[in-house]
């Protein structure tokens, strides 16, 4: 528990110290797995960053979880947890100024650009 205590005290305090350099309505990615991404997106958003969402990777991991520790000669075909089958990448932004196009005009924000042969609607 103290480990997964840790992980949420880091992300915490590097939010707080990377919000002061995001301009108002950037965005940030963060790569995770299922396991920590909660601990992780509640300190982003205790630090101050607004939840916008997630992307989820499909993929497929080499195995699921780590044997019982210091037993896994003796039980060598168990694991104590699943195989996963995606990543969450959890997405944030330093609150927005005003409205979103006054935003956008005054500090240019890393946005996520539709392609203008693309309407968003049949994504």
């Amino acid at each position: 528990m103290q480990q997964l205590d840790e992980v949420r005290e880091f992300f915490f305090v590097w939010a707080k110290l990377l919000l002061p350099k995001l301009v108002p309505g950037a965005h940030i990615v963060i790569a995770s797995n299922p396991l920590v991404y909660d601990l992780v997106s509640v300190a982003l958003a205790d630090a101050g960053l607004e939840r916008r969402g997630e992307i989820i990777r499909l993929t497929m991991t080499m195995r699921g979880g780590d044997r019982p520790k210091a037993a896994h000669d003796e039980f060598p075909d168990i694991s104590v947890m699943p195989r996963s089958m995606w990543e969450p990448w959890i997405v944030y932004r330093r609150p927005i100024e005003g409205r979103v196009q006054d935003n956008l005009r005054k500090w240019v924000p890393g946005d996520f650009a539709v392609p203008a042969e693309t309407n968003p609607s049949e994504m």
